[in-house]
């Protein structure tokens, strides 16, 4: 074979091949479009995923920021009332303190009152007695006043008599 005919059959083959290779090729690029908008339409969802998923990590951080915010209020306050609480707790200290005192000091008035009412009742029993020691000597006075006033009353009489009969006697 001459180089011509080399020539000719390599261009026949590459006639054959070209058509052939012409339809892979335009095959190949429908699949490649076909693929080309299926990866377009992947990314179009990936990316509204994406943004979905940015939307909700930013309202979590506004959520977790808020949360952050009520956590240091809630702090704040949980130290306020736990200096409140301690405030509390000496004052309920210093109290009970002045109860217990306060709390002795009634009952050493109150064993104090129960003495001075154990006196009174004493007095008011002795105070009875002597009223009645009173009234006994009131009447045995009064008894020893009458009878006194009767020995006035009869001396009287007596000494008048004597009188009389002296003077009867001098007549």
């Amino acid at each position: 074979m001459t180089d011509l005919e080399k020539e000719k059959s390599a261009a026949d083959k590459l006639q054959q091949v070209i058509p052939e290779s012409l339809e892979d090729q335009k095959n190949a690029n429908a699949e490649m479009v076909l693929l080309h908008n299926s990866m377009k339409e992947k990314i179009a969802t990936v990316n509204q995923e994406n943004n979905s998923c940015v939307k909700r990590l930013d309202e979590s951080d506004e959520y977790i920021n808020s949360l952050q915010q009520k956590i240091k209020m809630l702090v704040n306050e949980k130290d306020t009332l736990i200096g409140r609480n301690r405030t509390l707790e000496e004052e309920k200290e210093l109290f009970n303190k002045h109860f217990a005192s306060s709390e002795d000091r009634v009952k050493g008035y109150t064993s104090e009152l129960d003495d001075l009412r154990q006196k009174l009742r004493q007095q008011e029993e002795t105070s009875a007695d002597l009223r009645k020691q009173i009234q006994t000597l009131q009447d045995q006075l009064g008894d020893v006043e009458d009878k006194l006033k009767k020995q006035i009353q009869i001396y009287e009489d007596d000494k008048m008599t004597i009188g009389e009969l002296t003077e009867k006697l001098h007549n």
